[in-house]
């Protein structure tokens, strides 16, 4: 593509390419993927759910179930029109002391699409997260987690005819999450957490974009805070239900300060010992899954319709499923 073909799109590229309205790509560009798909919003919005992949305190239901070590596999895929995302997580546990450690690997890789922040303009993103956790018991009724974050990175291309135009890279420098869930009278437990993370953030563009004689480096710096609250309980043998509230808040962008409210609420219906189906409403969303315990371990099946609904102005409406084996001895 030559330069005046270049110069005819790029108003329209500097336009829509910043995610509020800024006048070009900042800093924080691959920050953006990081928010939708990176580690804070995909560990979790329950902090009372009794899964693996569950965050730390959690996790430590393995343990309880007279298990010493384990893993879990995760596959899926994220849809938003023509933008696809695969994604993918690995965990292994075992019994370290009175508690239980976990290592997690996530990592996520798009296809070249339009994506519906920036129309018409070809993106690609990807990242990976790894997250090593621990949880115990304190005393009858509590049990407390942490989990440190020693990696967690996003990348997103601009591409026009084969020629990466925009390129933006996202580093966590550190972060961490602390949490409890309590577990009070009448079968009901209390759950919370919160969770701190620092990144460094550099967008590089095209001297084709700039006219300048060489690429053009952007810097910045962010913070992303993320604080949960969630409350469960029993109806029976049976049936559980449950609800949570979530707020994702990250500062420093150079489009402005950026902040999600996620509203869970759902009900698990276990039909045989072997056998249950939840039903979950996600800040506008419905979530769906199947859980069969067969002799090899548990299999879960899960589709949600409206993902991310709290990216919807960058990614439009898109919908997920995923599927997990968790194996313990």
């Amino acid at each position: 593509m030559n330069r005046y073909a270049l110069t005819a799109i790029l108003p329209g590229l500097l336009a829509l390419a910043s995610l509020a309205g800024a006048q070009a790509p900042g800093p924080d560009l691959a920050k953006m993927s990081n928010l939708a798909f990176g580690w804070v919003s995909m560990s979790g919005v329950d902090p009372t759910l009794e899964m693996l992949t569950s965050f730390a305190p959690n996790a430590i239901a393995l343990r309880d179930a007279g298990y010493r070590t384990g893993g879990e596999a995760v596959t899926g895929e994220m849809t938003f029109s023509d933008l696809e995302v695969s994604a993918d997580f690995a965990s292994a546990m075992v019994e370290c002391g009175p508690g239980l450690l976990r290592i997690c690997h996530f990592q996520y890789d798009s296809n070249l699409a339009s994506i519906a922040g920036m129309p018409g303009i070809p993106a690609r993103t990807n990242g990976e997260s790894v997250e090593i956790s621990y949880a115990q018991h304190v005393g009858a009724h509590t049990t407390l987690g942490v989990s440190v974050i020693p990696q967690d990175s996003s990348r997103v291309n601009m591409v026009m005819s084969g020629v990466n135009m925009v390129e933006s890279e996202s580093k966590t420098d550190y972060g961490a999450r602390a949490g409890a869930v309590v577990s009070l009278p009448h079968d009901v437990k209390l759950g919370f957490d919160y969770s701190y993370q620092r990144d460094s953030g550099t967008t590089r563009l095209n001297p084709l974009l700039t006219s300048a004689p060489d690429w053009i480096e952007l810097q910045g710096d962010f913070i992303t805070r993320c604080n949960t609250v969630g409350l469960s309980k029993k109806l029976g043998e049976k049936t559980t239900v449950y609800t949570a509230y979530q707020n994702i808040t990250a500062t420093g962008l150079s489009t402005g300060d950026r902040a999600a409210d996620l509203v869970w609420l759902g009900v698990t219906q276990n039909f045989t010992k072997d056998f249950a189906v939840r039903a979950n409403y996600l800040d506008g969303g419905g979530n769906y899954s199947i859980m069969w315990r067969s002799p090899i371990g548990v299999l879960n099946l899960a589709y949600t319709h409206g993902a991310l609904l709290n990216a919807k102005d960058i990614l439009g409406t898109g919908d997920a499923a995923f599927a997990s084996l968790a194996i313990a001895f």
